[in-house]
């Protein structure tokens, strides 16, 4: 069963204000986190518990688990918004969130998740970095 998890958008660039240009979603655009650059892999795929918000199938990729058991996927929409796909207290509360470049995220129990990129991330020395893409900060 899924529970809620709200999550508190803290910060993303004005590009969220800016309009979005019609066509096919661009995995390797100047500017996207490289995770998107690399091929998907069998790993990529969402836990059926997560629920389809809209998400490209082929955008999906697996960043990694972090040192308290919390897994974190990235993905796009349609409209190129990057997400967070995060549980990251593993124990199934699942969390998600987009935006435009810069994304960064603060869940309810205080952890902040944002793209390893973004330019307002947490300071790297307090955070713990997952794979390539994501910094976890816990409180």
């Amino acid at each position: 069963m899924r529970r809620p998890v709200g999550i508190t958008l803290v910060a993303v660039t004005a590009s969220v204000l800016m309009g979005c240009a019609a066509g096919p979603v661009a995995l390797g655009s100047p500017g996207r986190p490289p995770i998107f650059d690399r091929p998907q892999t069998d790993q990529d795929v969402l836990p059926d518990a997560i629920p389809d918000d809209g998400y490209v199938a082929d955008s999906i990729r697996y960043v990694g688990e972090d040192s308290v058991g919390g897994r974190y996927w990235v993905a796009l929409l349609e409209d190129e918004s990057e997400c967070i796909i995060a549980d990251a207290t593993g124990a199934g509360d699942w969390a998600g969130f987009c935006g435009r470049s810069g994304l960064l995220g603060t869940l309810n129990d205080g952890t902040t998740v944002s793209f390893a990129t973004a330019s307002q991330s947490p300071d790297p020395t307090s955070t713990e970095r997952v794979g390539d893409a994501i910094l976890v900060g816990r409180p």
